[in-house]
C-alpha cells in the first residue's frame, strides 16, 4: 500500500502538477495508507495533536486533505492521488473480506 501509494500520488503529482516543478516527499504513501484504513475502519478512534479528544480516521483524513488543498506549496495533487488509491484499495479489501482457512 504504501509504495503504491506513493507511486499513485508522483503520477497525479506530474499529470496536475505544475510543469518542471520537482516534488520531494512521502506524503502520497501515507495518505494512501490512511485512505485504506479510513475505508476499512471509518469510526476508528484517532487523536489528533492539539486536540484533546480522538476523533474518528475518517474526518481526521478529510480534514489533512482539505488543509493540503490550502496550504501554499504543498503537493495537494500528490495527496490526493495517494488518498483516491486508499480508498480504491480499501474499499477492495474490506469487500474481500476475512478468510479463514482451517487445517
Amino acid at each position: 500500500m504504501y509504495f503504491i501509494g506513493g507511486l499513485a500520488g508522483n503520477v497525479l503529482y506530474i499529470l496536475l502538477g505544475p510543469a518542471m516543478v520537482p516534488g520531494v516527499g512521502a506524503s502520497g504513501a501515507i495518505f494512501a495508507i490512511g485512505g485504506a484504513l479510513a475505508m476499512m475502519a471509518p469510526r476508528l478512534p484517532v487523536l489528533v495533536f492539539p486536540l484533546p479528544v480522538p476523533v474518528p480516521l475518517w474526518g481526521a483524513m478529510t480534514f489533512f486533505l482539505v488543509v493540503s488543498f490550502l496550504m501554499a506549496g504543498i503537493a495537494w495533487q500528490a495527496h490526493l492521488g495517494g488518498f483516491l488509491l486508499g480508498l480504491l484499495a480499501g474499499y477492495y479489501f474490506k469487500k474481500r473480506g476475512r478468510r479463514v482457512y482451517y487445517y
